[in-house]
């Protein structure tokens, strides 16, 4: 009777302090006076989050009224998405000088007494607004090119016979998410369901919350791997921190302390003009959104951007042995150090080829690939890789004719021109002429090696 007489004491403990008037927590800023410190702070932080958000470069309208109903068009308004300002300083230290003018601008608008203190409210309010449509339009534009994965293609063959040191850090890190797409999927689902929970109001702490942990890693990805979105990633993370710390105190309150919280309910009033806008806004807004999407999966079903659109040359896919290399007439032995001796040649299922020597490369560095027309332009599978050249190809069938075209940026007088001949069903002999005019003749032999990437580590492989 006495520990149930205590248990009882307790609850009645916890029921009076969730009940008292004294414990209720009302929403963070929505509630009380806003003293003069607070007021300045989100005049700063207004036009901070303005001119970060706000194009103020002609060229961003350049490019925005260029845009064409193509491919080309679809990829250029995702690449416009993740506009960052540029004042001809890098990156961090353009926000640190913006910071400097919002700071110089807010302590000047504080001075100005255009707007009734109690307005002040309403100024934090649609403050938010810009943040969670900014940060929407950002994580649902690239969570829909990972749904569909477009982002992170799977990695090429030529990929899976390179060792793991001659790839960059970011190729690394893209290699490692393209060989599962369906997780890509995910990760984009995430994404464009957290951006969809910032278009209400009343779900926005969720949504600022998953952005929050979501985004932090792909900022930690971005300066671990060296992926090159390291700027545009942390100024998302930042909007993600100014939403989620609206819910903060409140969450702090419920979760941590255990006293009765309300929900955020403030809403301005709409009429007239304002209503119809608003309407028209998020009408808008969502037509975006729906415009993205089916362009997203249009893209994803036709051919993803990243890869070359034109067929190899037919059945010739797979990893070839270079079984014996002429050069100028002279036939030079298997080595692992002749920089003139061909390794292994990797025919893709796309007009790539891809050659392995022990030549010094002239690596790629360019990160985050966007849209290409023409397949020699389509450099996302050789960027970024040392020790293979990549070489997009035109099969004339007829003549029995490949013209080989250097992939590399670095290296685009490198070409060649080879007549090919089967010997076999798995024997491809390949000679003619490189753009130093040298005379080469190869015989490639297909190795059908299994990979645990399709066959899968709990069946028996004989390699």
């Amino acid at each position: 009777m006495k520990r149930y007489s205590l248990i009882n004491q307790s609850d009645d403990h916890k029921r009076d302090r969730f009940s008292s008037s004294e414990n209720i927590i009302t929403p963070n800023w929505y509630a009380g006076k806003w003293n003069v410190k607070e007021v300045i702070l989100l005049k700063v932080a207004i036009l901070f989050f303005i001119l970060m958000s706000v194009p103020t470069d002609y060229r961003f309208y350049v490019e925005l009224f260029s845009v064409r109903i193509n491919a080309a068009g679809f990829f250029k308004l995702v690449a416009l998405t993740s506009y960052t300002p540029y004042w001809g300083l890098p990156h961090f230290w353009s926000w640190l000088f913006i910071l400097i003018v919002s700071i110089v601008g807010g302590l000047l608008w504080s001075k100005i007494k255009f707007l009734p203190v109690e307005k002040d409210v309403d100024l934090y309010y649609w403050f938010r607004v810009l943040l969670r449509y900014r940060l929407a339009i950002g994580v649902i534009a690239f969570g829909l090119i990972k749904l569909f994965p477009l982002q992170i293609p799977f990695p090429s063959l030529s990929s899976l016979h390179t060792e793991y040191g001659q790839f960059l850090p970011w190729k690394i890190y893209y290699n490692t998410i393209g060989i599962i797409p369906w997780y890509e999927s995910f990760l984009g689902a995430v994404e464009v369901f957290a951006g969809l929970l910032l278009l209400n109001r009343n779900t926005v702490g969720f949504g600022a919350g998953i952005l929050v942990g979501f985004i932090g890693n792909v900022m930690a990805a971005n300066f671990a791997y060296d992926l090159g979105n390291q700027v545009y990633s942390t100024f998302l993370f930042l909007i993600s921190v100014v939403l989620l710390s609206n819910d903060v105190p409140r969450l702090y309150k419920l979760l941590i302390r255990e006293h009765y919280t309300q929900a955020e309910k403030y809403s301005p009033v709409f009429k007239g003009i304002a209503f119809k806008a608003r309407k028209l806004s998020k009408l808008l807004f969502i037509s975006i959104i729906t415009v993205f999407a089916v362009s997203s999966y249009a893209n994803f079903r036709k051919s993803p951007f990243l890869i070359p659109n034109s067929v190899g040359l037919k059945n010739a896919y797979g990893f070839y042995n270079v079984k014996s290399f002429i050069l100028n007439k002279d036939t030079l032995a298997y080595s692992r150090t002749n920089p003139n001796r061909w390794q292994d040649v990797v025919f893709e299922k796309w007009a790539t080829l891809s050659i392995h020597s022990a030549a010094v490369k002239h690596i790629d560095e360019t990160r985050n690939v966007g849209y290409a027309s023409g397949d020699v332009d389509r450099i996302y599978e050789s960027s970024g890789v040392g020790s293979r050249d990549y070489y997009s190809y035109v099969v004339d069938a007829d003549l029995g004719v490949l013209k080989l075209y250097n992939k590399n940026p670095n290296n685009r007088s490198d070409s060649l021109t080879l007549h090919f001949k089967w010997l076999d069903e798995n024997t491809l002999r390949l000679y003619g002429n490189n753009s130093k005019h040298d005379s080469i003749n190869a015989v490639l032999e297909r190795i059908n090696k299994p990979y645990l990437f399709f066959v899968g580590r709990r069946f028996p492989v004989k390699m």
